[in-house]
């Protein structure tokens, strides 16, 4: 059973396919007519190369339209998926939940960086000023998260935890209703209620046709200027140019971003010279051993493959997560 590949010879976690050479018959390919050439026999495609990864899908399924599963061995795949996709009788999953764990630590550093306002601390310090001045908590706070998958369900966790009230909002409200972490769950067309009662507003919304930029100045206009919004889901969530309008005109009192709409982020963006502003270039989710972790669970769904087992983390193509 052949799995294609595709990805440079020099990453390190490739050697964790190893474990499956008494198995599967492995064929790396770096670039895409190397892809082309060797689509035909393939049952499994796997994809590593950021950037480009669709237009290796899309020559992959012209040379072999049989292929039977694709893996993407990060979490979004809106970059990957195209219209024509869904003709094929293929499998897609993705990374989904690997990177929640350091996405929510992330979010909980956010909402302490600004309670306890860091970079007055830092400023003092780097002057040699003793300046004692009061900070606030975040247990008793609210903490709303916009798009309730495992990164959301990674945060409430840890937000309750440390005594935070928790409300999200999702598609389905029905599939949280008792869930220990929430203390409410709204449907998407009362998301007004997740802003307004928002003390820290988490971005976690996969990037889809529906919420391309649902973060706009409209809502960040109900929150209240008290709070800070993080995002940590997928840059394109949000009117980039709206956010930085607000925190021109003091709508909140601060942003968190570890994605944004193009990157790197421009040098020229005015996001980068906010004082209220805390910046992560995409890393954010790189915690060490991050990749080996993602080919890890794809050498569990090789295993789960070859037994006729139910994949893990199958993508719905026509949501788009």
């Amino acid at each position: 059973m052949n799995i294609l590949v595709y990805s440079s010879k020099d990453r390190a976690e490739l050697r964790i396919l190893d474990s499956l050479n008494d198995r599967f018959n492995i064929i790396l390919v770096e670039d895409l007519k190397a892809l082309e050439e060797n689509a035909n026999t393939a049952k499994i495609l796997l994809l590593c190369k950021f950037g480009t990864n669709r237009e290796a899908l899309k020559r992959a399924l012209a040379a072999n339209p049989n292929i039977e599963w694709v893996h993407n061995l990060w979490t979004g795949v809106d970059s990957l998926i195209y219209p024509e996709l869904k003709q094929f009788p293929l499998v897609l999953t993705n990374a989904k939940g690997i990177y929640a764990e350091p996405l929510a630590e992330f979010a909980i550093l956010a909402c302490l960086y600004f309670a306890k306002d860091v970079p007055r601390l830092l400023n003092n310090q780097k002057a040699s000023n003793w300046e004692p001045f009061q900070n606030q908590l975040i247990s008793g706070k609210t903490i709303g998260i916009f798009g309730y998958g495992e990164i959301g369900k990674a945060v409430a966790r840890r937000a309750n935890a440390l005594g935070m009230k928790v409300i999200a909002t999702r598609k389905n409200e029905a599939l949280s209703q008792n869930d220990p972490h929430l203390d409410q769950v709204v449907p998407l067309n009362e998301v007004d209620t997740l802003f307004k009662k928002s003390d820290y507003l988490v971005c976690a919304a996969p990037l889809t046709s529906e919420t391309k930029g649902f973060i706009n100045k409209d809502n960040l206009a109900l929150l209240k200027k008290s709070a800070v919004f993080i995002n940590i889901g997928r840059g394109p969530v949000v009117n980039e140019s709206d956010l930085i309008e607000a925190l021109q005109n003091n709508v909140l009192k601060g942003a968190a971003l570890d994605v944004f709409n193009k990157e790197p982020l421009d040098p020229t963006s005015p996001l980068w010279h906010f004082k209220n502003v805390l910046i992560s270039p995409h890393s954010t989710d790189q915690n060490e051993g991050w990749l080996d972790d993602s080919m890890k669970f794809f050498v569990e769904n090789c295993e789960r493959f070859k037994d006729n087992q139910t994949l893990l983390n199958i993508v719905n193509i026509d949501k788009g997560y």
